[in-house]
């Protein structure tokens, strides 16, 4: 192997390859840790002016410094001098081999006797400048290739056209377009992007971990919010569009502990999604685009795959987050990018929770378009086509495909392979946008598997989930180059040809599964959810959704223009070609597109010829699928067309149709109109029978607010963990119906705190408790029985706020928490819930008085909390030395120990070759849960593995922790 500058080149076979690469970065975040990174004075943003940065360290460090984006660790043109420094930052000045750049890009580390910190970088962004130094055709500096249209290896192209930033109507809103959306700065020496042998961009094609180069991102907010900095490894991302003849490429940014962090820990979509990623991507449109070589430029709107993403939310299904970037490298603007979740295991153990190891993910490769396990393996994936190659003909064969009996009932001992949902959804999507090329590919006429994610968990009861990807060659409304045909484009019917498990993706399943009734009523259930009454697939859900985006970019797009408008037109594409592409969708695709897709679904006999009942009140029609009315409402079901069947109905929350196409037993017949009253929260569940034909299912659930006595009684926020399992997969909470009749929480959802919506027909009958879980797995494991559902997100262990919120938005509850007093403290990590007092959850939730500790170690969800027999309490609870927390710990810890005599108490810590390091506690102590605070740097203790000792009478116990410092 060869050392580089930045990076290893590693000639060796594929096994090693990452290992070894770890084992360097590994060991250059070691030698890096023994000093703090140097403080800089001034932090990244934009500027007018030029202005003074002082950099400056402790403990008599030197500062190495560089501006031309090289890692000041081992570069040779890194400046060193002692603290502090003192830097002019100055856009123009060519100081340190930088090059006249509008972004001033500062890296830094501290340096002492042959250790060295970890590198920091800070970008400078002259938003007065941009203009100026980004001349159309300039050469950014003498490490810069020289701009090229050749292909071979790599066009570039640098610079803003002339005719869009001297255009009048543009010139003037130049910097509003680089200040109305923040900005990334991806920041490398320029070798590992542009070397002719090793720089990932002039070599895209490749791909793998020996072309991860190392880097540093920033989050630039022009308002001057807080962002962050992180070092990581950077990859080109993409398939197609990696080519050479493509100026623009697309990012992915790896968070490993080799580069200093193993997470990004900040809330790059808000309360949308998480806060932490181990990887990320930076995609931008390719096709579509102005960068990209065709006519079809004229297209642009950069929102075609983000429309799609999003509209896989609003089916109520998990999507990828986006958000929109400016992009300068180095200090030089390189256009409108977006983030892009990656639907990948650390992704499904976030969102779904459990862990890493439990998923498979499954995809297209990027290159020859064949099935791979980018997480797991394909065993679950190869049991699906060998189900294909069986039939879905007959029901036994369709419902072990979702974990169920012939009958429909749950099999415990069958695996649910496919979230049946998701498929319909995604399938939907796929076939509303006219996506030709997801998730097999017309280029390849259609026998190719593409652009798709699945994810599995092996240990979970939910399917495969389908998830949007790269969804850009959608919303077409003209022919144009490629096989697409535009507004008419039919992706319900087409000829495909899989015959192995490697070419085997969700529309060839789709197909199979069209075969069964009860697939084919369900799929008609969904098209009814999505293209009728406000659904998200009507023109005037469609069209907000889609100008939503386009309005977060409509003066952005303004710099896009000028930076890639005329790459391959002579004049430059402007903002007014880009609204005019997005009014082309508006106005000509969105109208006409549900009707469209409708008959093409008919035609496939996937939506029967007879429609479904309509909901009326005071003789309006209702659409909406969830309204608050007052108890005596008068609700009438109507029959649309009296000539065709009649009206099936039921209230109880099952399905009017029974399974085989029968009346379901507990369905009212309603004739062609019937008028119930509405007391309390009611689900209404109907269709109509034409001799043996069943129409759609329209559901509509009434809330009458009667959910008064939905209590918390019990939350465990801080559990106990063991030797192998984090805390934080063992909580969970308790709700409880402590009233005298049915409470409905259909679709009612925790807006804060966590993140969970109940399915439709969850009643919780009198009396009777509900627990929702942060791993159910984990739960089940403790408990011995599984929780109603799965949360997203932890509960936080400082306190925190729950709020649930009914369908329509109003209010169930709002409860916040703490973990000190007068909340009953021993809650906070020692093993105890949270329990009501009284367990009919009287008083308010938010009084800690409300609250005690649970009487039982663990707690006791889905039961009220009473005392265990004296017995029972000495021989668990009479001792007890609780895990530190946290831990590791940096620089203090919290250690918890429980008594049930009054004796001696001593606690003391050691190092791993016994030496006693301190006595925290020797003294008599009365009968109780103690808490005391260890602080490491109080006895000036080294990164390392150290013991606690517990004696009590004459009982000892021993625990270890970990001090990172």
């Amino acid at each position: 192997m060869k050392l580089t500058d930045n990076f290893m080149v590693l000639k060796l076979t594929s096994k090693n390859k990452l290992f070894l690469l770890k084992f360097f970065f590994a060991l250059h975040y070691l030698m890096a840790q023994s000093l703090d990174t140097p403080d800089i004075s001034m932090p990244a943003g934009f500027y007018y002016n030029n202005f003074e940065v002082e950099i400056s360290s402790i403990n008599g460090a030197q500062i190495k410094y560089t501006l031309d984006g090289s890692d000041p660790i081992h570069s040779p043109t890194a400046i060193i001098k002692d603290s502090p420094v003192l830097i002019t930052i100055d856009p123009e000045s060519t100081e340190g081999n930088r090059g006249k750049t509008p972004g001033v890009v500062l890296r830094a580390c501290t340096f002492y006797n042959n250790q060295f910190s970890q590198s920091v970088s800070r970008t400078y962004i002259f938003i007065n400048k941009i203009v100026e130094l980004s001349p159309e055709g300039f050469k950014p500096g003498a490490d810069w290739p020289a701009p090229t249209k050749s292909p071979n290896p790599q066009f570039i192209d640098y610079g803003l056209a002339a005719d869009v930033v001297n255009n009048p109507q543009y010139k003037d809103l130049i910097d509003d377009a680089f200040l109305s959306i923040p900005t990334i700065s991806l920041v490398t020496d320029l070798k590992n992007l542009f070397d002719l042998k090793t720089g990932i961009y002039m070599n895209a094609m490749m791909d793998g971990i020996e072309w991860e180069r190392p880097a540093s991102i920033e989050l630039i907010y022009p308002d001057g919010k807080k962002g962050f900095q992180i070092n990581c490894g950077v990859r080109i991302r993409g398939g197609w569009s990696r080519h050479g003849d493509n100026p623009k490429h697309a990012f992915r940014f790896f968070f490993r502990n080799e580069y200093g962090k193993g997470k990004l820990n900040y809330p790059l979509f808000e309360n949308e999604g998480v806060d932490e990623f181990d990887k990320l991507d930076l995609r931008t449109s390719q096709n579509y685009s102005w960068s990209y070589p065709g006519h079809l430029s004229k297209y642009n709107t950069m929102n075609r795959d983000v429309f799609s993403r999003d509209l896989q939310r609003e089916t109520g299904q998990p999507y990828t987050r986006s958000r929109y970037y400016h992009l300068f490298i180095n200090g030089v603007y390189w256009g409108i990018y977006q983030t892009q979740e990656r639907p990948e295991a650390s992704f499904a153990q976030s969102y779904f929770g459990g862990n890493e190891e439990d998923y498979d993910v499954i995809k297209p490769g990027d290159n020859n378009h064949q099935i791979e396990a980018t997480d797991g393996n394909l065993n679950a994936y190869q049991e699906i086509w060998n189900m294909c190659l069986k039939g879905f003909t007959s029901n036994e064969n369709y419902f072990k495909l979702l974990g169920k009996n012939p009958d429909g009932t749950r099999n415990p001992n069958y695996k649910v392979l496919v979230d049946i949902d998701n498929l319909i959804d995604f399938m939907l999507i796929i076939f509303y946008t006219g996506n030709f090329d997801s998730p097999t590919s017309k280029f390849g006429n259609d026998n190719l598997p593409n652009n798709f994610f699945c994810i599995y968990n092996r240990n979970g009861n939910e399917g495969f989930k389908f998830f949007i990807h790269d969804a850009e060659h959608t919303l077409r409304t003209t022919q144009g180059e490629g096989p697409g045909i535009g507004l008419n484009e039919n992706r319900v019917n087409i000829n495909m040809y899989v015959n192995n498990v490697f070419g085997f993706h969700p529309q060839w399943l789709h197909y199979k599964l069209t075969s069964n009734p009860e697939y084919r009523i369900l799929f008609a259930d969904h098209i009814f959810k999505h293209f009728f009454n406000n659904g998200c697939m009507t023109s005037q859900k469609a069209t907000r959704l889609f100008l939503l985006r386009a309005a977060e970019i409509d003066t952005a797009i303004i710099a896009e223009s000028a930076r890639w408008g005329n790459t391959n037109n002579f004049i430059s594409y402007t903002q007014k070609d880009w609204q005019w592409a997005i009014d082309d969708i508006v106005n000509n695709y969105f109208p006409q597109r549900t009707d469209i897709v409708l008959n093409q679904l008919k035609n496939a006999n996937l939506y029967p010829n007879i429609n479904p009942p309509i909901y009326k009140t005071s003789n309006n029609e209702i659409t909406d699928k969830f309204i608050t009315v007052e108890p005596g409402t008068k609700i009438k079901l109507v029959n649309p067309d009296v000539t065709k069947g009649t009206i099936k109905y039921t209230i109880d929350g099952t399905d009017p149709r029974a399974i085989g196409g029968a009346i379901n037993i507990s369905a009212k017949d309603g004739g062609n109109e019937v008028e119930l009253t509405i007391n309390s929260t009611t689900v209404i569940k109907s269709r109509i029978l034409n001799g043996t034909t069943w129409s759609a299912l329209n559901e509509i659930t009434l809330f009458t607010g009667n959910n008064d006595n939905l209590k918390l009684t019990e939350i465990h926020y801080h559990p106990l963990d063991n030797d192998t399992i984090n805390n934080d997969e063992y909580e969970f909470i308790e709700l409880k119906n402590c009233g005298d009749s049915p409470i409905n929480l259909s679709n009612a959802y925790f807006s804060s705190g966590i993140q969970y919506t109940f399915p439709p027909n969850t009643i919780i009958n009198p009396k009777q408790f509900l627990i929702l879980a942060s791993n159910r797995k984990e739960f089940n494991n403790r408990y011995g029985f599984y929780p109603y559902g799965e949360y997203k997100g932890k509960l936080d262990n400082g306190g925190e706020t729950l709020n649930l919120l009914t369908a329509t938005n109003d209010t169930i509850f709002s409860f916040t928490y703490d973990d000190t007093t007068p909340w009953p403290a021993e809650a906070d990590g020692t093993g105890y819930s949270l329990v009501a007092n009284d367990i009919n959850g009287s008083g308010n939730m938010n009084d800690p008085s409300y609250w005690r500790i649970s009487y039982s170690i663990h707690g006791s969800p889905g039961k009220d909390d009473l005392p265990v027999s004296i017995k029972d309490r000495t021989i668990k609870n009479d001792f007890k030395l609780f895990h530190n927390y946290p831990n590791p710990f940096n620089p203090k810890t919290i250690i918890t120990y429980k008594i049930s005599d009054a004796c001696k108490v001593e606690l003391k810590i050691y190092d791993v070759l016994g030496n006693e390091i301190a006595t925290l506690i020797n003294e008599y102590k009365l009968p109780g849960t103690y808490r005391i605070e260890f602080s490491a740097s109080k006895y000036q203790l080294s990164s390392g593995v150290y013991f606690y000792q517990l004696r009590a009478g004459n009982k000892i116990d021993t625990k270890k922790m970990l001090f990172i410092k």
